[in-house]
């Protein structure tokens, strides 16, 4: 009989996820030809011999088989497009599918990805339907958000680096509550994007993008805008003295 994560079936292809789904893994699932299908049970486990990579935990969809169901790159799944990566990279990869349409209210385009991410970075944020495992879109910019790591910060086409709120080596604080996105190897102003200034790091000429402020009220809590161009009305957002 057909796994749960069928509603109402009419007739189950064969198993579509061979072997034993691994530890910490949730269990796979068989695809309907037909009947309703309950995207929210649906979870992953390894394939076997029919996929190099496997699915897991909340945002995993279907295993990826001949008969693949949607990837949950969205809470709730109607439709999904065809898988925007061709092949994982390395085995616990997750190439995701873009969704065409869903029934709450969640936007789509931020499901697109454009490439397959080694290093895993971009882990799925499930109120903005995030792709996992995969880059977002070259162009965006999100400088000055919070961050935990280097995948969830965006500088178009700079290297977007996460400056952590806990030095990773000593453990002691630096100062960016909740961690600070910035983009490095900025030059032209247009390089940092609408809402960023390039400012110079150091003696050696290095330079970075930060959030560029007018008021306080522009930056988030624990940050302040600081004036960094004596007077010249150039100020980014920077923590708090």
């Amino acid at each position: 009989p057909c796994e749960r994560a069928c509603g109402t079936v009419v007739e189950c292809l064969s198993d579509t996820c061979n072997g034993t789904p691994l530890d910490d893994f949730s269990q796979c699932v068989r695809a309907c030809e037909s009947g309703e299908l309950n995207r929210d049970a649906l979870q992953g486990a390894t394939c076997g011999e029919l996929t190099t990579f496997a699915c897991s935990g909340e945002f995993a969809g279907a295993c990826d088989c001949s008969a693949a169901l949607c990837e949950q790159a969205c809470q709730h799944i109607v439709d999904c497009a065809a898988p925007l990566c061709d092949e994982p990279v390395i085995d616990l990869a997750m190439c995701v599918q873009a969704c065409t349409s869903d029934q709450l209210g969640f936007q789509p385009e931020l499901a697109l990805a454009t490439s397959c991410d080694t290093l895993q970075t971009n882990l799925c944020r499930q109120a903005a339907a995030q792709c996992r495992g995969c880059q977002r879109d070259p162009g965006e910019f999100n400088l000055g958000a919070a961050c935990d790591n280097d995948g969830e910060c965006q500088a178009g086409d700079l290297q977007a680096v996460c400056y952590p709120e806990t030095d990773p080596g000593s453990g002691n604080p630096t100062g960016f509550v909740g961690g600070y996105c910035m983009g490095f190897g900025c030059g032209q102003p247009e390089s940092c994007g609408p809402d960023g200034i390039c400012v110079q790091t150091d003696e050696e000429g290095n330079t970075a993008c930060l959030a560029a402020c007018s008021a306080a009220g522009d930056c988030r809590g624990g940050y302040e805008c600081l004036d960094i161009s004596m007077g010249m009305g150039v100020s980014v957002c920077f923590p708090a003295q």
